[in-house]
């Protein structure tokens, strides 16, 4: 999408859903991405936004300050997806920031972050994931499939765990594709036990956890 054709929709104030996904925006620079967060930000009725594959983890300083500026002022959405955006990619005060935006989203109920490859962070960076995570209480679905899960052990692992945990409000976790039965013994049991601390939890999708296959 060009920039002009993004200020054209930005002008529809009363738009409750946009799917902008696929336009790299992760890539935009200076001037241009001012510009999309000028506009972005003018659309305050929001309820449903999907950013999927826009390459928003290549975003850093403050470039990404300001796209978490304007995103953080979309309080009314609901429905967010952030599906296969190299959030790994983020370290430390840049992921701290991302993830403290979307907790200033407040109406926030569910949340895409399939496809981001959060089992290959590790030690602070993971710390900070899921220490933010822990915090976006008000979720009722999120989707973690595709997100190499399996690569955590031990101490990374609980942590992982103890951040879900904290949702208790979920009703919905996608967990597809993660590659589960490659766990084992005493965190294969305590990962399940977490699960089943979710007491709302209504729906959980498990399938294709077969290491190797994939859905």
């Amino acid at each position: 999408m060009r920039i002009e054709e993004f200020l054209a929709i930005s002008e529809k104030e009363n738009l409750q859903q946009l799917d902008i996904k696929y336009n790299n925006i992760g890539f935009m620079h200076g001037a241009e991405l001012q510009i999309f967060c000028a506009a972005l930000e003018k659309l305050t009725e929001l309820q449903h936004v999907d950013l999927g594959f826009n390459n928003i983890g290549s975003m850093h300083g403050a470039e990404l300050q300001i796209f978490c500026t304007s995103l953080e002022k979309l309080t009314g959405i609901k429905q967010l997806s952030l599906m296969k955006n190299r959030i790994d990619s983020m370290h430390g005060a840049e992921l701290q920031g991302f993830f403290a935006a979307l907790e200033k989203i407040i109406g926030l109920q569910q949340l895409d972050l399939g496809c981001n490859n959060i089992g290959s962070m590790h030690g602070a960076e993971l710390q900070v994931f899921c220490a933010a995570l822990g915090k976006l209480t008000g979720l009722k679905q999120l989707d973690l499939r595709n997100n190499n899960i399996d690569s955590m052990h031990g101490a990374e692992l609980q942590i992982f765990c103890a951040a879900l945990e904290k949702l208790t409000g979920l009703k919905q976790l996608d967990l597809r594709n993660n590659n589960i039965d490659s766990m084992y013994g005493i965190e294969l049991q305590n990962f399940f036990a977490t699960l089943g601390n979710l007491s709302e939890l209504q729906q959980l999708y498990l399938e294709c956890n077969l290491s190797g296959r994939y859905c």
